[in-house]
């Protein structure tokens, strides 16, 4: 009888129809290939979940797996690492399983990888797209789409209380990207008589990029809101509210400011905290 280094192996077939059969896009991956979830997040309180189905080889039923990851809140990425063993990939799929983020705050992507470390190869990208409890990101069903495609979150901000005497200034935030509709304050003015005109700057952190004033003068002891909205003209009642304009689409990226710039102010001067109707997505890099 032969020795066994010579009998020949049995043949290592694969055979495709009959994994499709069980349902999905049959993706087979070794013991050296792993799924890498990488998650870009900006709201609080989230818990993402991929789930999916494999057939181990020579098996004849599929198992399912699960897992989560607890991604940060400042838009980093957060990544987990699966390694599902030897057999097939059927299918998988990325959803919020805690938290309410509104669609563009939480973005998920799934790719293959091959090895097990943080150094590990990416070789493609199976599903990426904006990820929220009742929107999953699947695979093999869905797209693959980057962190600013599409509509971006609905969300009212506040800005930041300056003191007495001192202008607004707010930051874009790290890894944001904002489109702003509307912003508005409320100056209360002092008995130093004076006209004030209050105008709204934008800048990348130096450069003026766009500025514009309501056009109305804040006399002393007035409580005025000034508005500023998307290609609107200067308009309202001078002693209650008043409107300037905005340019129809203004993107703002990390670190670029929405400012005032009042002519007249007085020290005895005062901005409320200003706020901001913005649109906004998870600038990955």
């Amino acid at each position: 009888m032969a020795p066994d280094a010579l009998v020949p192996p049995p043949s290592f077939t694969l055979d495709i129809p009959a994994v499709a059969a069980i349902g999905g896009a049959p993706l087979y991956l070794t013991n050296d290939d792993a799924l890498l979830l990488t998650v870009f997040n900006g709201a609080a309180g989230v818990t993402v979940t991929i789930s999916g189905r494999t057939l181990a080889f020579g098996a004849k039923h599929p198992t399912t797996f699960k897992r989560t990851l607890t991604p940060a809140t400042n838009r980093t990425a957060s990544t987990l690492n699966l390694n599902l063993g030897d057999g097939w990939l059927l299918n998988c799929q990325v959803v919020v399983t805690a938290g309410t983020p509104l669609v563009g705050q939480t973005w998920a992507r799934v790719s293959l990888v091959r090895g097990l470390t943080s150094i590990a190869d990416e070789h493609f990208v199976l599903v990426s797209d904006t990820v929220t409890q009742n929107k999953a990101a699947a695979w093999p069903s869905g797209a693959v789409k980057g962190t600013i495609d599409g509509a971006g979150a609905i969300r009212s901000v506040t800005g930041t209380d300056p003191a007495a005497g001192s202008e607004c200034s707010d930051t874009v935030p790290a890894g944001a990207r904002w489109r702003l509709h509307a912003w508005t304050v409320s100056l209360v003015t002092s008995a130093v008589v004076a006209n004030r005109s209050v105008g709204l700057t934008i800048d990348d952190g130096a450069n003026i990029l766009f500025q514009n004033s309501d056009g109305f003068s804040q006399t002393a002891s007035l409580t005025v809101r000034h508005c500023f909205g998307e290609a609107l003209g200067n308009f309202g009642n001078p002693g209650v509210s008043v409107v300037g304009m905005l340019p129809g689409v203004m993107l703002l990226i990390a670190g670029w400011r929405i400012r005032t710039v009042t002519q007249a102010i007085d020290a005895g001067d005062n901005f409320g905290a200003p706020q901001l109707l913005i649109e906004e997505w998870n600038e990955a890099p």
